[in-house]
C-alpha cells in the first residue's frame, strides 16, 4: 500500500507539486527529482511485496505452456529469499537511470525554449550597434546602405544621453549617472520600438492592463518613462542595478554647456531590458528640455534567413567612419545557455559512467548468484528442469533487476 500510496501521490500532479496545499511555497526543479526518488521508492516497494501478483499475470499470459511456470516461480523465489539484496539492486540501477533521463529531459526543455528566450531576453531583435559618434539618422543610412540590401528588416535608433543624475523624489533616492534614452514615436510600425519590442515588462502602472498600452503611453506623452535594467555585461559577470519603484516621479538633470536643465517624469512600468539599460522615452523627450537629436544605440532585426553574425560584420565594414561596435544577441544568450549545458554533459557522463558500473555490477550478481546456487541448480536439474530451463530462470532472474522498476525504464 505504501509503494501504490507514492506513486499515486508523486505520479498526480493534482497531489503533489500542483496541490493547493503547497502552492504558498517556494520550490523549484529539486522538487522533480525528490519526486521520482520517492516514485522510485515505491515501484521498488510495491514489486517486491507483490510478486505473487507478478507470478499469476505471468501464469495467465504463459497459459499454454507449462515449462515457463517452474521457471518463473523458481527465479522469483531466489530474490524473494534475499529481498533486501534485491531491493538495494534494483533501486540502485533505477536511480541512475532516471537521473541520466531526467538530465536528459532537461537538456531538451532547455534547447526548446532557447527560441523563445532568445526572442523575450532579445526585445525581437538580433542586432545591438553601439556607434562612438552619434548621428541623427542612422536608420536611414542603414536603409540606402546597398550592401544591406534584403538584409534587414527594422532598424530601430536611438538618440541618447547621460543625465547627471535621475533623483526619485517619492523614496528620496538618486540614480547617478543615468542613461536616458528617446526612440522615435512616429517611426513606420515595423520599425517602431514601442510597437515591436518583447522586452518583458515585470511592473506596470495600474491604470495599464498590458505591455502594449504601457508603451502607447509613453509614446504619446513624454512626461512617462519606462525605467529599463538589464543584466547583462558584456565586460564582465552579468549585474543588476537598484530600480525606481512604479508611480515614482524622478527628476531628471541634464547638462546643456553649463548649464544644467530639468525635467520631471513619472515612471509608468519597470521592464527587464536584459541588453537595454536605462530611462526609454521618446525623442521628444531628449530634445525637450536636453537638445539631444542624436544617438549611437540601435536595436537591428535581420531578415528571415539571413545569419546575424554575418550581417553584424557588414554593419561594422560599411560603418568603419562611425566605429560602429556590434553585438549579436543570439550568440550571447546561447553563450550563456551552453555554459549550463556544459555542466550537464559533464553530469551526463558521469552519470553514465555510474550506468556502466551498474551493469557490470548485474553481471556480477548474475555471477554470483550461480556460484551461490550450484547446489539449487543441481537438485533442478534432477528433478527434471533442463539445461534451457535454468538459463531462461537465470535470464528472467537478471531482468527482474533491470526491467520490473517502471522507473528504471
Amino acid at each position: 500500500m505504501t509503494g501504490i500510496a507514492l506513486l499515486i501521490q508523486w505520479g498526480v500532479p493534482s497531489l503533489s507539486w500542483n496541490n493547493p496545499l503547497i502552492q504558498t511555497y517556494t520550490f523549484g526543479v529539486e522538487i522533480y527529482f525528490a519526486g521520482g526518488i520517492l516514485m522510485v521508492l515505491g515501484a521498488v516497494l510495491l514489486v517486491m511485496y507483490n510478486t505473487d501478483v507478478t507470478l499469476k499475470g505471468l501464469h495467465l499470459f504463459y497459459r499454454g505452456k507449462k515449462t515457463l511456470t517452474p521457471i518463473f516461480r523458481t527465479a522469483l523465489a531466489y530474490p524473494e529469499n534475499k529481498r533486501f539484496r534485491t531491493a538495494a539492486t534494483v533501486a540502485m540501477f533505477s536511480l541512475v537511470l532516471f537521473t541520466v533521463a531526467a538530465i536528459a529531459s532537461l537538456t531538451a526543455e532547455q534547447n526548446a525554449a532557447l527560441n523563445n528566450i532568445v526572442k523575450i531576453d532579445s526585445g525581437g531583435y538580433d542586432i545591438i550597434t553601439q556607434g562612438a559618434v552619434p548621428v541623427p539618422n542612422f536608420a536611414s543610412m542603414v536603409r540606402n546602405n546597398t550592401a544591406l540590401q534584403n538584409k534587414v528588416v527594422a532598424v530601430i535608433g536611438f538618440n541618447n544621453t547621460i543625465l547627471l543624475s535621475a533623483n526619485d523624489t517619492t523614496i528620496g533616492q538618486s540614480f547617478q549617472p543615468a542613461l536616458l534614452l528617446g526612440a522615435d514615436p512616429d517611426a513606420p510600425a515595423a520599425s517602431n520600438f514601442f510597437l515591436t519590442n518583447t522586452f518583458q515588462m515585470s511592473s506596470m502602472s495600474p491604470q495599464y492592463k498590458t505591455a502594449t498600452e504601457t508603451w502607447k503611453a509613453v509614446m504619446t506623452d513624454p512626461s512617462k518613462v519606462v525605467w529599463s535594467y538589464g543584466q547583462v555585461n558584456n565586460r564582465g559577470p552579468p549585474s543588476s542595478v537598484q530600480t525606481p519603484n512604479v508611480g515614482d516621479t524622478l527628476i531628471l538633470t541634464g547638462l546643456i554647456g553649463n548649464n544644467t536643465v530639468q525635467k520631471s517624469v513619472t515612471v509608468v512600468g519597470l521592464v527587464n531590458g536584459v541588453f537595454l539599460n536605462g530611462i526609454v522615452s521618446t525623442k521628444t523627450l531628449l530634445m525637450d528640455p536636453f537638445k539631444v537629436g542624436a544617438g549611437s544605440l540601435s536595436f537591428v532585426k535581420v531578415a528571415t534567413g539571413e545569419d546575424p553574425t554575418n550581417v553584424a560584420s557588414l554593419l561594422r565594414k560599411e560603418f568603419v567612419s562611425l566605429n560602429v561596435d556590434t553585438v549579436v544577441i543570439p550568440v550571447v544568450l546561447s553563450g550563456f545557455l551552453q555554459i549550463g549545458q556544459s555542466f550537464e554533459g559533464l553530469l551526463q557522463g558521469f552519470l553514465g559512467l555510474g550506468l556502466v558500473v551498474g551493469i557490470a555490477g548485474l553481471g556480477i550478481i548474475s555471477i554470483r548468484s550461480v556460484a551461490e546456487r550450484r547446489q539449487e541448480i543441481g537438485i533442478l536439474r534432477a528433478l527434471g528442469f533442463r539445461r534451457r530451463m535454468i538459463l531462461a530462470e537465470q535470464l528472467h532472474l537478471t531482468a527482474r533487476h533491470t526491467d520490473w522498476n517502471p522507473l528504471g525504464n
